[in-house]
């Protein structure tokens, strides 16, 4: 019956995950072991209660009990949580039941530690896990490391017993929890397994549980609200519930040595006195260790950094690119601590924050902070009013509604490390980030490129390391600073002449490696053009956190990268250049990437991979350098970063200048005149060169493309 009861469940939340637009991203199954479990969990929702045995049973056929409030033990509802093994928390055997199965085996256990939803996320204070609720404020409940006790020391018991021929202990432990020792006990041992559910976006407000309510009452009563607002809104809106399995903690090591001890040397200590005086010892431990794991575990997103911030600013008032500023600091920081997961918010999209675009995460927080107010914009300005962000003044019973972002700066204070890092960040003076930012991101690119190089060098295809590591040449005077980007199947290298000209007349450069050039060709079939985006937002990172004035500038694909940026980050750049930019190719080869990598689908499916069409060996008049090989994956790409481009050419309203080459035998010159003509620039020109070669930057008369580009420059610098 419940095994059906189950099945049905997940028949209903498999439709239910089909209409609500919450995403449940569930992570560590690996982690969950076949011993008994008691599976502890942190309480935030309602939803927990049938969610985490739904997740079990889905992805490890596990039948799970758990215990839930005795309100929700009515009508149909309640006949349902009973058919799937849940127990009323004030169930008088409800102990009993669950140290039974722990011996038996015969199912694994959900327990919330902290006794009931923790609305206010507050579980730490100086350095301690301390639960403040209105029912307790102290430490956390050591019911569930007790339970997990007491099963292991009745099975240590009946395994030891059973060959002293002692049947009085094995028959207490058999009549106290119902089982037959011969024939019912798991060989295998107790474990508790931390369980975290990090929620995110948290954004509480009226939905259409919420408002269909409405309809049944004059005024929902403050409970009711609480939980359909903040629960439908995780349910309804487009939302992560990220649910991690933390690594098992063994309860037989926390008993064994206790137990020979008081067999051995303590015998004339009654044995339920020797019982009690090891769980008195381990279960504190025990439920800290727990607790560390299940609120350290919490996926580290945006918001808790924002609202940390918020919290831990000693100004008042802070400078939004400076927010910004230590909010992208902090979050590279925490992605480099050991152990601690972070959310999509603080991964690539971010770096939106530094590079002069808007990014909608960062928006979404803001707007939340001003409307609970934590947080007013003036401006240039954010202005924290601290008293709407520590949180004191807010029942318990509505905090989530009243105020989302104390509940979130709460969920990351047991995290100490990051919040301490987050303090030093947003109270460090602007040049001490720019600094920071500008070396880790230079460090971090270099390393990347190391990285990539060792994973997928060729000996007969790559080329010298040296030749794909960016290029940084930062000038005494950083006014002003130049991006650079090469081109496709080229490494940095390409563009070093260009560079060290453009460095030597005053400007600092700074020349990305493009993610999956100047490794080995086969790399080009595991990355995107978004990662040659990504690799240019990089770069203008350390430019825009060196300089004042930033001028993006690129040859072949590196102008597409070019002309991309200028066109996300307006009027923030000084100008922008493109050399030989292929908007239309001359190869008739590239339009057959489609139906290549098409091919190449197809017989993967059918099993004959033999078939598949990879790659074309490719001539380049820069042999030394370029790759020789070019896959039809990279030639994909390339055709999405040109069409990205076209679709962003009316977007461009700084300065342009396009060079290009009248006898390009890769592009056609017409590609110039479509960037002049599609962008919005007032200010743009179009240099054709005499040249009958792709590489200008490389080949001779150089020196002319190079001239005009510092023509260009100081067109604008004078303006």
């Amino acid at each position: 019956m419940q095994n059906f009861t189950f099945k049905a469940s997940g028949k209903v939340i498999s439709l239910l995950e089909k209409i609500i637009k919450a995403n449940i991203i569930v992570e560590g199954l690996e982690n969950i072991p076949p011993n008994p479990c008691l599976f502890v969990v942190n309480h935030f929702t309602r939803m927990e209660t049938f969610l985490i045995p739904y997740v079990l049973f889905k992805h490890k056929g596990m039948i799970v009990h758990s215990l839930a409030s005795e309100v929700l033990f009515k009508g149909m509802f309640g006949k349902y949580l009973a058919a799937m093994g849940t127990v009323p928390r004030r169930e008088p055997r409800r102990n009993r039941m669950i140290i039974h199965d722990l011996i038996t085996g015969q199912a694994n256990w959900v327990i919330y530690p902290e006794g009931l939803m923790v609305k206010n996320k507050d579980v730490f204070e100086k350095g301690r896990y301390r639960l403040n609720t209105p029912l307790w404020r102290g430490p956390p409940h050591t019911g569930a490391a007790v339970l997990a006790l007491k099963a292991e020391i009745a099975r240590h018991d009946c395994f030891h017993w059973s060959k002293e021929h002692n049947n009085e202990v094995v028959k207490s432990h058999e009549e106290r929890y119902d089982f037959d020792a011969q024939n019912d006990i798991s060989s295998l041992s107790t474990m508790i397994v931390p369980v975290n559910i990090t929620y995110y976006p948290l954004r509480p407000g009226k939905n259409f549980l919420s408002n269909i309510a409405g309809l049944f009452f004059k005024e929902l009563p403050k409970k009711l609200e609480d939980e359909l607002k903040t629960e439908g809104g995780i349910l309804l809106k487009h939302s992560d519930i990220n649910i991690y399995f933390g690594k098992p903690i063994p309860i037989a090591p926390e008993i064994r040595l206790g137990m020979n001890i008081g067999r051995k040397y303590l015998p004339f200590i009654p044995k339920e006195r020797r019982d009690s005086i090891i769980i008195d010892f381990k279960r504190k431990k025990l439920t800290t260790e727990a607790m560390k794991q299940i609120y350290t575990r919490t996926k580290v997103h945006i918001d808790h950094l924002f609202c940390t911030a918020l919290r831990t600013a000693k100004e008042p008032q802070i400078h939004r690119k400076r927010f910004a500023r230590a909010l992208y600091l902090s979050a590279i920081e925490t992605g480099m601590m050991e152990k601690r997961r972070t959310h999509p918010t603080l991964e690539r999209g971010l770096i939106k924050c530094v590079v002069d675009e808007d990014y909608s995460a960062l928006q979404s927080i803001v707007a939340l902070t001003e409307s609970v107010g934590a947080l007013r914009v003036d401006g240039d300005k954010y202005c924290i009013n601290k008293d709407h962000i520590t949180g004191e003044d807010y029942p318990f019973y509505d905090i989530r509604i009243k105020n989302a972002a104390v509940v979130i700066a709460n969920e990351l204070e047991p995290m100490n490390k990051i919040v301490a890092m987050v303090e030093r960040n947003i109270n460090a003076p602007e040049e001490i980030l720019q600094k920071r930012i500008a070396e880790t991101l230079h460090e971090w690119n270099q390393l990347q490129y190391e990285r990539d190089y060792e994973k997928y060098y060729d000996p007969e295809l790559s080329k010298e390391r040296k030749l794909g590591s960016p290029i940084y040449l930062p000038n005494k005077d950083k006014t002003t600073g130049i991006v650079l980007a090469h081109g496709y199947l080229a490494p940095p290298e390409e563009m070093r002449p260009l560079a060290e000209y453009l460095h030597s007349i005053g400007y600092s450069v700074y020349v990305p490696c493009l993610r999956g050039m100047g490794t080995a060709p086969n790399q080009l079939k595991d990355v995107t053009f978004d990662d040659w985006i990504y690799s240019f937002d990089k770069a203008y990172a350390i430019i825009r956190n060196s300089c004042k004035n930033v001028y993006v500038g690129g040859f072949s694909a590196g102008g597409l990268l070019a002309l991309i940026a200028a066109a996300r980050k307006k009027n923030a750049i000084r100008g922008v250049f493109c050399i030989n930019t292929p908007i239309v190719l001359h190869d008739i080869k590239s339009s057959f990437a489609p139906g290549v990598v098409t091919w190449n689908e197809l017989v993967e499916k059918i099993h004959l991979g033999e078939l598949k069409l990879e790659y074309i060996e490719s001539q380049s008049e820069s042999p030394d350098i370029n790759y020789s090989r070019n896959y039809t994956k990279g030639v994909m790409e390339l055709k999405l970063l040109i069409n990205a481009c076209r679709k962003s050419l009316f977007e461009i309203t700084a300065p342009l200048l396009a060079i290009q080459g009248t006898g390009d035998p890769v592009v056609k010159p017409e590609s110039a005149k479509i960037i002049y003509d599609h962008a919005s620039s007032e200010i743009k020109e179009i240099k054709m060169m005499d040249s009958s070669n792709h590489i200008i930057i490389r080949s001779e008369g150089r020196e002319k493309v190079f001239q005009e580009i510092e023509r260009f420059l100081l067109k604008q610098e004078n303006s």
